[in-house]
């Protein structure tokens, strides 16, 4: 029959050609042998016996007009010979580079066209395209099959990332409003704090921790995609047969006691566990990563649901009652960190701490912390107001400045920690030692923050005050440049130091600007030693 009319048939072929392959290939734009049944059956019948009239079947059809590599078909402008050497520059590069990662990010790393970068991953065999993100292709199956979708790990990772980057331009996410957010999303696919460090620790190259606020995301996502409707694991269960945890030891522990400070919590844990369980370090991991619990001000902790109670105005706590403690506020407002910081910087706190200074507390600290309160926020009678405000007027002066302890000039910081600086700039008008800390994980009152600091003022991202435990006015500009010259370097799964590329390249750059820029506190020369100081990486 193919002779009948061979000359229409192979016309009609010609003009449905394209429709043809619209309907069995896959986006973006390629067929894998292995799909090639399950495509055909989308395949109008007419269109199949017109292929099969001319070229004998839909197969033959294939192979004369399109190109194949490693058992998959495409077809493209481009000439096959380059599509099939950029496959090869894509490979090379992806093997270098921590996965899952967005699409348009790749495209920019090996500057080729997306949709030719699209192309390369589609007809690689050991990658695969999810949701816009490259993703490694999963091993056969046991019985052969080639799995089309990632681990649930990483679609979880790539949600997640997806979820983040709806709020780039806003900031860092709390991993409860993560997990609250990526739950209305993905309804079905419920997990718990555990899990989620778990998964955003292992894609460096997509999530920055920021301390205590968060997460926030590398590069621009791909689009999420709809909600997930595959295999999803289950919530996060209870042990069995009521098995102690570490977890479950310090929830009894603080639902009896109330806010704890850490020294108090853990010599409580070591004598109730008698030795059982490591005291120091795997009560720190537990009491920052789990969502049951929460640091209501530097070094105490208190179980989340009491704390999400706490009133915002009057709350204040005996656990607090110390100079160290009343101290460390001073230091921190006179850095610029606002009330309410912490779930316990309240204004009923602030007062009790007046209150009790006034008796208990060197002169040093009550007069300092006179200068940073805010009478005017609390929740007392008038009265009370004019009197802490009228001796905030005599008595206020701020005597805890000091010059920081570290060598400035030592070394320079770790490269990751000028990256989340300069991402949390981006959102902020001023940043201070005290919230690089906070960023970092650190010690709220570690002085080798300074260093940070330094370093910013070179880079003209911040603008030197006059002493350095004060603010500094960032420039949101130049610290969102910093961010995205300093992403490549993130794309490998290893943490990015001072000899990648990018970094070596900015602080090149600090070293010839130097001499520009307004150093204010730091003095220049110590700027240029900073500079030239051995790496911390």
């Amino acid at each position: 029959m193919r002779h009948i009319g061979a000359a229409p048939l192979r016309d009609a072929l010609e003009h449905y050609n394209r429709s043809i392959w619209e309907i069995v290939s896959e986006p973006p734009g390629v067929l894998h042998r292995e799909a090639l049944r399950p495509r055909l059956r989308l395949l109008p019948g007419r269109y199949a016996l017109l292929a099969a009239l001319v070229h004998g079947s839909v197969g033959a059809w294939l192979d004369s007009s399109c190109h194949e590599h490693a058992h998959t078909w495409f077809r493209t402008g481009r000439d096959p010979v380059q599509v099939v050497e950029s496959i090869g520059r894509v490979e090379r590069r992806l093997g270098e580079t921590g996965l899952p990662l967005p699409l348009h990010v790749l495209a920019c790393a090996v500057r080729m066209d997306p949709d030719l970068a699209a192309l390369c991953v589609a007809l690689s065999e050991r990658f695969v395209l999810h949701r816009g993100y490259v993703c490694r292709r999963r091993a056969p199956s046991p019985r052969g099959a080639v799995p089309t979708v990632p681990t649930m790990r990483i679609r979880r990772a790539i949600g997640l990332h997806g979820v983040l980057s709806c709020h780039r331009e806003v900031g860092p996410m709390t991993a409860r409003a993560l997990i609250e957010e990526y739950g209305e999303i993905r309804p079905r696919d419920s997990f718990g704090h555990g899990e989620l460090r778990h998964v955003l620790e292992t894609n460096p190259q997509l999530f920055l921790r920021m301390g205590r606020y968060g997460w926030y995301p590398l590069h621009g996502a791909a689009d999420p995609g709809p909600p997930s409707t595959g295999e999803d694991d289950g919530p996060d269960r209870a042990p069995p047969d009521g098995r102690v945890t570490i977890r479950s030891m310090l929830v009894d522990i603080l639902a009896e006691t109330g806010v704890l400070r850490f020294i108090e919590l853990r010599e409580i844990f070591r004598r109730r566990s008698k030795g059982v369980f490591r005291t120091r370090d795997g009560i720190s991991s537990v009491l920052r990563t789990n969502g049951e619990f929460t640091r209501v001000a530097p070094g105490c902790y208190d179980l989340t649901e009491r704390a999400d109670l706490y009133d915002p105005v009057t709350e204040c706590s005996d656990a607090l009652m110390s100079e160290n403690a009343c101290a460390t506020y001073t230091v921190c407002r006179h850095a610029g960190e606002p009330v309410g910081s912490f779930a316990l910087w309240t204004p009923g706190q602030e007062r009790a701490w007046c209150r009790w200074a006034r008796r208990n507390a060197s002169a040093r600290v009550f007069e300092s912390l006179l200068a940073v309160v805010s009478p005017e926020l609390w929740d007392v009678g008038p009265s009370e107001k004019r009197t802490w405000t009228r001796l905030c007027r005599r008595r206020a002066r701020y005597r805890l400045q000091s010059q920081f302890r570290c060598d400035l000039a030592a070394r320079l910081p770790a490269a990751g920690v000028l990256a989340v600086a300069a991402a949390f700039g981006r959102h902020v008008d001023a940043l201070s030692w005290v919230r690089i800390n906070m960023l970092t994980g650190r010690r709220v009152t570690d002085d080798s923050a300074s260093r940070v600091l330094a370093l910013l003022v070179a880079l003209g991202a911040v603008r030197a005050a006059r002493h350095w435990q004060r603010p500094h006015r960032t420039d949101r500009g130049r610290c969102g440049a910093i961010l995205e010259s300093l992403e490549p370097a993130f794309f490998s799964a290893a943490r990015p130091g001072w000899d990648a590329a990018c970094f070596a390249d900015l602080l090149a750059r600090a070293r010839e600007g130097v001499a520009r820029v307004e150093t204010g506190w730091v003095g220049r020369d110590e700027l240029v030693r900073l500079l030239a100081a051995p790496r911390a990486d």
